[in-house]
């Protein structure tokens, strides 16, 4: 078990052929767990248990963060994630032009002040068992083009629930027509705020 308490990073991880059991941040001011794939350290074939954050002091961006830099990030699997507050309860990156290749989450659970789950860049091969996103003040889920404009281009979600918030924008947001997406299950059902769930120029639209 690996604790990071304070400060500007909770937990940072740049390891190949790594396994461990629960990874936790508390009130981190960036990222609580924060996975990082570049030239000096690539991330490959990482194994983590669960990975917790919490940010009551509404002090951290991002709970959970696994990135590619200027390396590409592959073979990452997280048994569950559990994020309380924050910016970006969690977020899978492709920072600039290398991608992350297969990263798998089995259960993620998030209560996130603006945004539950972001993907964002790069990313190939995102798989989510099952998760639940608890009153986002902006959007559920999202997947959106990096600063060099690439999309995402692989999600895939088992089962998604979202609880929206009164000032919930979007359940469900696929920022590109381009972005291969499945959904098993999507539970978007709230008297809260605008629920809305949609693909850009394309079929998934819900209002």
């Amino acid at each position: 078990n690996v604790l990071g308490v304070g400060g500007w990073f909770g937990v940072v991880l740049k390891v190949a052929d790594f396994a461990v059991g629960k990874v936790m941040g508390r009130e981190n001011d960036t990222a609580s767990v924060y996975l990082k794939s570049n030239s000096y350290a690539p991330v490959d074939r990482v194994t983590i248990e669960s990975a917790i954050a919490s940010n009551y002091s509404a002090r951290g961006f991002v709970g959970v963060l696994v990135q590619s830099s200027d390396a590409e990030l592959q073979a990452v699997s997280i048994g569950s994630v559990s994020v309380m507050g924050g910016y970006t309860s969690m977020r899978v990156e492709g920072e600039t032009t290398q991608p992350c290749v297969s990263v798998a989450v089995g259960q993620l659970a998030t209560r996130g002040w603006v945004s539950g789950f972001s993907a964002r860049g790069p990313v190939y091969g995102l798989t989510i068992g099952n998760a639940s996103i608890w009153e986002p003040s902006s959007i559920g889920f999202v997947t959106s083009a990096n600063t060099g404009g690439t999309h995402p281009v692989d999600v895939s979600i088992d089962s998604l629930r979202v609880c929206p918030s009164a000032t919930s924008t979007k359940a469900v947001d696929i920022g590109s027509a381009s972005t291969r997406f499945s959904f098993g299950n999507i539970n978007a059902s709230s008297s809260a705020g605008t629920v809305v769930l949609t693909k850009d120029n394309t079929g998934l639209r819900y209002e």
